[in-house]
């Protein structure tokens, strides 16, 4: 009977120690396989989204700063009129001009509701595809656009861009109301490539200045950018500190015929061929005949503060060798390589 007993103790024993062996094998092996998953098997992303707010200003915040100011600027203000609201998205590609990758359009509406014997207009929105069909989040090429709960007579646009693919040099994001009202942001290839989403919060005046700008540099070198100098490049040039004293342009796209649903966008403003030039020369020559450029812009075209600020921003920015026209041949031959028969092959080195 002893040994029976204590035959039957030894089995449990085995048994209990089988199972608990097999438990820390289960456990010990799932986090191996956690730990050592092979990279190359993980979804590789091929698009981000983006996330930005536009804040607009109200009729009666409008009407008080008229009053104050009668001869303020208001063509380009960003007004809560009740009007449709549109978006898209731009992507810049070499030689290439811009491509659409997404639009969205939202439309307000209103109704009378009373509160505490007090009728105040309660507002929403409508959210619209390209396609004219309601949407209630963003797809591939939508950016969908929401109204936020209107407070203290402020009103701001909540506007999402999903499933933005990848393969440009930048994108170009743009909210506008009509041809000459309008806002923009940049967002560089390397920001978007890093990152699966893209907060940018409100849009601001100085964003619109420096991508207008910016916009305007790739105009006139045909969109090649080995020919540009980046977006940051540009706002490290034209600081905010400098647009502070430059002040808010009056903007004006020249377009002729503007189609909301594609929209172009040929901006002109006083001050921007003094702006185009000193890009021109910050990439083609070198500091010195740039400050000298710069130094010698007369007061009506550029006044003494604002003067200060940017030859300031010259002095700090690094200069990229020139190479003259020899050399750049030289450099071009050097980057050709042949591989027996078969047509040459350029290596073009990354832009910026």
């Amino acid at each position: 009977m002893n040994r029976s007993l204590r035959l039957l103790s030894g089995l449990t024993f085995l048994v209990l120690g089988l199972v608990v062996y097999g438990l820390l094998f289960s456990l010990s092996s799932c986090g191996k396989v956690t730990q050592t998953r092979d990279p190359e098997e993980a979804e590789v992303r091929t698009s981000f989204e983006a996330h930005y707010t536009l804040p607009l200003m109200s009729q009666s915040t409008l009407a008080e700063q008229l009053k104050e100011d009668p001869k303020l600027p208001t063509s380009n203000v960003m007004l809560f009129d009740g009007k449709t609201i549109y978006s898209v998205v731009f992507g810049i590609k070499e030689a290439q001009n811009l491509e659409q990758m997404a639009w969205g359009q939202a439309i307000p509406s209103s109704k009378e509701v009373s509160v505490s014997e007090n009728v105040t207009l309660e507002w929403e929105s409508q959210a619209k595809n390209k396609n004219n069909v309601t949407i209630n989040r963003s797809m591939l090429k939508e950016v969908y656009i929401d109204l936020k709960t209107p407070t203290d007579n402020v009103f701001k646009w909540d506007l999402k861009a999903t499933k933005i693919k990848y393969g440009a040099k930048g994108y170009l994001f743009g909210v506008f109301s009509s041809k000459d009202r309008f806002r923009f942001f940049v967002v560089d290839e390397k920001t978007a490539t890093t990152n699966s989403l893209v907060t940018k919060g409100e849009l601001s005046e100085y964003e619109t200045f420096a991508s207008s700008l910016y916009l305007m540099h790739l105009e006139s070198v045909d969109f090649l950018l080995t020919k540009a100098i980046s977006y940051e490049k540009v706002k490290a040039i034209f600081t905010s500190d400098f647009y502070a004293l430059f002040g808010t342009p009056i903007y004006t796209n020249t377009i002729n015929k503007f189609d909301v649903k594609r929209p172009r966008f040929l901006i002109s403003f006083k001050g921007l061929d003094m702006c185009l030039s000193v890009l021109d020369l910050v990439k083609n020559t070198d500091k010195e005949e740039t400050l000298v450029y710069v130094d010698q812009l007369k007061p009506e075209v550029l006044d003494k503060k604002a003067k200060a600020i940017l030859l300031e921003a010259i002095r700090n920015y690094t200069f990229e060798e020139v190479l003259s026209d020899e050399e750049s041949l030289i450099s071009s031959t050097a980057n050709v390589v042949t591989t027996g028969n078969a047509a040459p092959t350029e290596n073009i080195a990354p832009t910026d």
